[in-house]
């Protein structure tokens, strides 16, 4: 096995250094209508030339990525073809599969899907594949290669470089191309995992790209991978992690060899359950954690099963239900989380907003703005809780929290922690007045007046500086709009 030292040097005499003249040399050579949308990803990043420089970058980034969405699949393939002609075939296969993959990114994601909506993930994939171009574009590489080299591409990259996540679904959607390269991909990612390849190093690449193929060999060779962790904490914890953003039959069969073999008893598969699920636990609630993943994996299984713990009164089994459709495609769960969010008892309805905020769509946040009005004020305080972005800025929020407000205690106080949350819900007059500034939108500042003898010191700085009070607010996303939102 190459150490770090040598695996650089070899790549270092792997590049090209006229790589990009060669590039923009074949985009030159499209379709006028395919250049501008391929030209754009050969950019040179603005580094030192300012904001206004970068935000034009982005902006024309986004924009080739949108157009790559309307092309045809042929013309597509041309595009990528002249950005890499090695791993054309694979990153158009990728641009399509990533269309549906999971959405969300960060520590904080969700593994939830919504199918038909590639508005959602096209910026990010946008800025994915400028980054792939700008790692992978100085060498002649196929997705044989990759899976080879990958680990030490991933090691190497600099802060801006395509994650382990990324190259994995490149070869992901590789494996799925099948004929000669797909079946060598394969091998060369099990080799590698394996221990046996001359150069590869096991990383998130071997292992996002086998679970998220739709090839059962791979499956089952990262679940004996996962068997065979022992002690081996981050193994476990990445195969884990990666699970429910693969294809959603290696995730069943993971959640199936978790249960089967008992591997809740290791804290990295708690936590692996409380990404899942997104919720916080330890060892220390083994029970709780592995009945909510039992759930999750029979509501996955069975759709039945699923609809009877919607119709029911647990807020528990309501919200993993939802989780486990979710995973599958949030726009079946968002009529289900709105009938839930006027059940009978306030449990079940305050589950149904954890799960609204949970999806990060401007639909859920309709659901926790109509929450505002809910008649249990614990209810109507875990919304203000929840509000984002989107549901500032809806034009109903100013007036349901004027509503609100009134109904309050003047003297903050906490409730129990209701329905799924961890934490006591606070209820306060004073914390839901603050909020009316970010709620303001177009309003004169003379609404606000009436409502300063209650806020907090918070509140009425918000009033005098709304531009500091605003400041770390969640901006509204391109990804935020859609067919979620409808």
């Amino acid at each position: 096995m190459l150490s770090a030292e040598q695996a650089a040097a070899r790549l270092d005499g792997l590049k090209d250094a006229k790589w990009r003249a060669r590039a923009l040399d074949r985009v030159a050579g499209l379709r006028r209508g395919l250049r501008g949308p391929a030209g754009a990803f050969l950019a040179v990043r603005p580094d030192g030339q300012g904001q206004e420089a970068f935000k034009k970058y982005g902006e024309a980034q986004a924009a080739a990525a949108r157009r790559l969405d309307e092309l045809t699949a042929d013309q597509r393939a041309s595009v990528m073809g002249a950005l890499h002609p090695g791993l054309g075939p694979a990153l158009a296969r990728w641009w399509a599969d990533a269309q549906d993959r999971p959405y969300q990114r960060g520590w904080n994601r969700k593994a939830f899907r919504c199918a038909g909506s590639p508005e959602l993930t096209v910026q990010g994939r946008g800025a994915d594949l400028a980054g792939l171009i700008e790692l992978l574009g100085p060498f002649e590489a196929d997705p044989v290669w990759l899976a080879g080299w990958g680990g030490h591409l991933a090691i190497m990259g600099s802060s801006l470089s395509p994650t382990a996540r990324t190259l994995g679904g490149v070869l992901a959607s590789a494996i799925d191309l099948g004929g000669r390269s797909g079946e060598e991909t394969l091998a060369t990612l099990i080799e590698v995992g394996n221990g046996d390849h001359p150069v590869g190093i096991m990383g998130h690449h071997v292992i996002v790209g086998l679970l998220g193929a739709a090839r059962p060999e791979g499956w089952d060779f990262i679940g004996r991978l996962l068997l065979a962790a022992q002690r081996q904490e981050g193994l476990r914890q990445a195969v884990l992690e990666a699970a429910d953003e693969g294809h959603p039959a290696a995730f069943d069969r993971i959640l199936a060899t978790v249960l089967d073999h008992k591997l809740l008893r290791f804290a990295a598969a708690v936590r692996a359950a409380g990404v899942w699920l997104g919720f916080g636990a330890s060892v220390a609630d083994l029970p709780q954690v592995e009945a909510r993943v039992r759930r999750l994996a029979a509501f996955r299984a069975d759709p039945a099963e699923r609809g009877r713990a919607l119709a029911g009164g647990d807020p528990w089994d309501a919200y993993v239900a939802l989780c486990a459709q979710g995973m599958r495609d949030v726009l079946v769960t968002v009529p289900e989380a709105r009938a839930l969010a006027r059940h009978p008892a306030p449990g079940v309805r305050a589950a149904a907003l954890r799960y609204a905020a949970a999806i990060t769509r401007p639909a859920g946040q309709q659901m926790i703005v109509t929450a505002l009005d809910d008649d249990d004020v614990r209810v109507a305080s875990l919304a203000v809780s929840l509000l984002a972005a989107e549901g500032w800025e809806d034009p109903g929020t100013f007036g349901a929290l004027t509503r609100l407000i009134p109904r309050l205690p003047a003297a903050a106080r906490t409730a129990d922690a209701l329905g799924v949350e961890v934490l006591p819900v606070t209820i306060s007059r004073a914390g839901a007045a603050a909020h009316l500034v970010r709620a303001r939108g177009q309003r004169p500042a003379g609404e606000l007046l009436p409502w300063l003898p209650v806020m907090d010191a918070y509140g009425r700085m918000g009033v005098l500086a709304p531009d500091r009070q605003g400041a770390g607010r969640n901006r509204r996303s391109p990804r935020g709009r859609g067919r979620a939102a409808r």
